[in-house]
């Protein structure tokens, strides 16, 4: 009987690695976060998504075609960053860029027992240019 509850404990041990993930954010630009690239790309309609359409302050949304002269084999939408800039849309751009995350949804005041209850967590990319 010991050597059976040993079998099982080993079996179940060794099984959770089975489905233990790494989980990481990777960039949408290919590049670093923070890393200053340049990027041809157009301001477009926002997507039809639900954080689009109901939670991003976004007017429009940056359409990358290429990154530090490569093209892209299909163009990347995403929310941009910018202040006091005046761009027309679907007119391209040469843009000076960096990528950067930002979370929505952290939970505040958590104790150390309820932290593996969040659910909601949220992370999201924008994409902060300026004009070179």
């Amino acid at each position: 009987m010991k050597k059976i509850n040993l079998i099982c404990i080993l079996v179940i041990y060794f099984s959770s690695f089975c489905f233990a993930s790494d989980y990481s954010i990777k960039s949408l630009l290919g590049i670093p976060f923070g890393e200053i690239c340049v990027i041809k790309a157009e301001l477009v309609d926002k997507p039809n998504t639900y954080y689009a359409q109901n939670i991003s302050h976004a007017e429009y949304y940056l359409k990358v075609h290429e990154i530090n002269n490569r093209k892209l084999s299909e163009p990347l939408i995403v929310e941009p960053e910018y202040d006091h800039l005046k761009f027309e849309k679907n007119k391209f751009y040469i843009l000076k860029a960096y990528e950067t995350i930002q979370s929505q949804n952290e939970p505040r005041h958590w104790t150390k027992s309820k932290r593996a209850k969040q659910v909601n967590y949220l992370i999201i990319h924008k994409i902060v240019i300026k004009k070179p």
